[in-house]
C-alpha cells in the first residue's frame, strides 16, 4: 500500500512537471530549405507592449544574422520574418520559515513565421515559455528578457532545422 501511494505521488509530480514545461516546436518542409536560406528577410514585429517592437527587432537581427539573411528594412528584402510576442507577468506567493513573499516571473509566447514575397509560409516556429517552471524564470522576469530568451531558443531551432533536414 505504501509503495502504491509513493508511486501515485511520483506520477502526479511527473505529470505536473511535464505539463508545466515550456514547449518549442517548428515546421519546415525539406523542399523549402533552399528557399529559406536564399531569401533576405525584413523583420515585422507585433507585441502588446509599447516600445518593445524596436527592441525585439534588434534582438532578432542579432540572433538570426548568422543563420539567415536578415535586415531591419531594405529594398533587398524578398522575404518577411513575422514575429508575434505575447507575455503575461505573474507573481507567485511563497512561504518560508513563517514569512511570506512573492516571486515575479513571466509566461510568454513567441511565434515566428518566415514568408517569401508571395506570403507563402516557409518556416514556422513557436516557443511557449513558462517562466514559473524554468530555472531561467528567476532571471527573465520582464517582457524584454522573455522576448530575448525566446528569440535565442527559436534561432537555435531554426539553425538545427536548416542543418538537420
Amino acid at each position: 500500500m505504501k509503495k502504491q501511494i509513493i508511486s501515485y505521488i511520483f506520477l502526479i509530480i511527473a505529470l505536473i512537471f511535464i505539463v508545466g514545461c515550456s514547449t518549442l516546436q517548428s515546421n519546415l518542409k525539406e523542399s523549402d530549405i533552399l528557399m529559406v536560406q536564399s531569401l533576405v528577410y525584413c523583420v515585422n514585429v507585433e507585441t502588446q507592449f509599447t516600445g518593445l517592437d524596436a527592441l525585439i527587432t534588434e534582438y532578432a537581427l542579432i540572433e538570426f544574422d548568422s543563420i539567415i539573411n536578415i535586415e531591419e528594412q531594405s529594398d533587398e528584402c524578398n522575404g518577411i520574418m513575422e514575429i508575434n510576442f505575447l507575455a503575461t507577468p505573474k507573481d507567485a506567493y511563497t512561504s518560508y520559515g513563517g514569512s511570506g513573499g512573492s516571486i515575479a516571473y513571466i509566461d510568454s509566447t513567441m511565434f515566428i513565421i518566415l514568408r517569401d514575397n508571395l506570403k507563402n509560409k516557409l518556416w514556422i516556429g513557436e516557443y511557449i515559455y513558462k517562466g514559473g517552471w524554468e530555472m531561467s524564470g528567476f532571471v527573465n522576469t520582464t517582457p524584454a528578457e522573455a522576448a530575448k530568451h525566446s528569440l535565442e531558443k527559436l534561432s537555435e531551432l531554426l539553425g538545427k532545422d536548416l542543418v538537420l533536414k
